[in-house]
């Protein structure tokens, strides 16, 4: 059977009327309830986010080795700063036993103030690179976070409407959300020795209302951001 990922342009969905609302809000029902996952167009993450956020990518990964491990968080339950290969088996989120993953990631997050309740290193502060190691990292890793949190809060009115709930319903639950963006590069040195089963990353459970990421270069559609939902019913 053949995987078809849909394409749902949103542009409309601000000032469209109720029809044209509701036609979008049925196609992204739609999408969760078959597939979970989808290709946004019409998100309105300006060009040049997109084009500073790739450099961004390039730069961050191009680092040597040593100079990547210095941005390593103190302990594993901060999930910011710089994630090494073999440093992760994220099957575990699936209660999977499997070779450490062979990506490596650098991970920001929303900088919000932690108040009492709150996990431990819910929101934890960012590890940047100094600006003397990558002059604007940090604008453009930045750029790109707070624009794809807009297109997820967009999302969220969304599936509000598709349920059949007040548009604000998942407000209570996202005005202290702990998005993180974990940027994240799946290329393997030349030479490296590979167990057996042992992946780039391995199959897991994504946690949370909505993820987001744009669509790789060479995509056939690379003006889209791709979405990938939890809690899809079927």
């Amino acid at each position: 059977m053949t995987l078809v990922v849909p394409t749902i342009d949103v542009s409309q969905w601000e000032t469209g009327d109720d029809s044209v609302r509701s036609a979008i809000a049925k196609q992204v029902d739609e999408a969760c309830r078959s597939i979970g996952f989808m290709q946004i167009t019409g998100h309105g993450i300006p060009d040049d986010v997109v084009a500073g956020f790739t450099d961004a990518l390039d730069e961050m990964f191009s680092l040597p080795d040593d100079i990547k491990r210095q941005y390593r968080p103190s302990r594993p339950s901060i999930n910011r700063g710089y994630a090494p290969p073999r440093s992760e088996r994220l099957s575990y989120s699936l209660g999977v036993d499997s070779p450490a993953d062979m990506f490596e990631a650098f991970n920001i997050g929303v900088e919000v103030a932690p108040r009492a309740g709150d996990a431990p290193d819910m929101h934890s502060d960012n590890i940047w690179p100094e600006p003397a190691v990558l002059p604007d990292f940090e604008a453009k890793a930045k750029r790109w976070l707070d624009s794809a949190g807009g297109l997820a809060r967009r999302m969220t009115s969304i599936f509000a409407h598709a349920l059949g709930v007040e548009a604000d319903f998942f407000e209570s639950f996202t005005e202290r959300s702990i998005d993180v963006l974990r940027m994240v590069n799946y290329a393997i040195q030349e030479g490296t020795q590979l167990e057996v089963g042992q992946l780039g990353m391995g199959a897991h459970t994504d946690f949370g209302i909505v993820g987001r990421e744009p669509a790789g270069l060479g995509n056939p559609r690379p003006e889209a951001v791709h979405a990938l939902f939890a809690g899809r019913n079927g």
